[in-house]
């Protein structure tokens, strides 16, 4: 049961549905517009009168696998991902995937109440971590992502300063602001060592946050 049953014989051939397979040799089949009669009927026929065609021999066409997307990640050069620094052991986990997973770099560096800052120090295309020491306003940049010495080593800012990085003058180096809260005025220079700002400004509302980014792509 469960098959179509098909013969060339009569008018061009003829196809009937299997009800049942029974005992004495025959099928149960029914069937439509026999003989052209155009009715339907049910019947007894010697099993060997008909050949079958079994519907669950008939292989299914396999799915085709999906691929799994691959994590999508920041262009080589030019784009950003995201990181965190762990304040309680120091320790930086940097992703180079705009997802969630492992973590490309891990590595320790920095100490107790630092502020955690990152930017591109030396203008090779890719960002490295620095920490900015509030207490005596001093700034320690790496060009590596790993630990080791600074770099760079100097002071800028005033207490209660925030720190801001951005590429100021657009020449593909990153170097350092601080943005006052108290009187909501920039101070930005260029060059990765003290001295005055090539840019002070005021801008923001008592309690504001700064915020730095190449808003125009210019």
């Amino acid at each position: 049961m469960g098959a179509v049953a098909q013969t060339d014989a009569g008018w061009g051939g003829h196809v009937a549905w299997v009800e049942s397979v029974n005992a004495n040799g025959t099928v149960t089949i029914e069937e439509y517009n026999r003989d052209n009669a155009g009715h339907y009927s049910e019947r007894r026929v010697a099993k060997g009168s008909f050949s079958y065609i079994h519907i669950k021999d008939i292989a299914k066409p396999k799915k085709k696998a999906t691929p799994k997307p691959s994590p999508p990640r920041a262009p080589a050069g030019r784009g950003t991902s995201t990181g965190v620094y762990f304040p309680w052991d120091y320790s930086w986990h940097l992703s180079n995937a705009l997802s969630p997973g492992a973590s490309d770099y891990i590595f320790v560096r920095g100490k107790a109440d630092v502020i955690p800052v990152v930017g591109d120090w030396d203008g090779d295309g890719k960002d490295s971590t620095g920490l900015y020491f509030p207490w005596d306003q001093s700034w320690h940049l790496r060009n590596e992502l790993n630990p080791g010495p600074s770099e760079y080593i100097f002071q800028r800012g005033q207490p209660n300063a925030i720190p801001v990085v951005g590429d100021w003058n657009g020449d593909g180096k990153d170097s350092t602001g601080m943005y006052y809260p108290w009187d909501q005025s920039w101070h930005l220079r260029n060059e990765l060592n003290p001295g005055p700002s090539q840019y002070a400004f005021q801008r923001g509302q008592p309690n504001s946050l700064p915020l730095v980014g190449n808003w125009d792509g210019l």
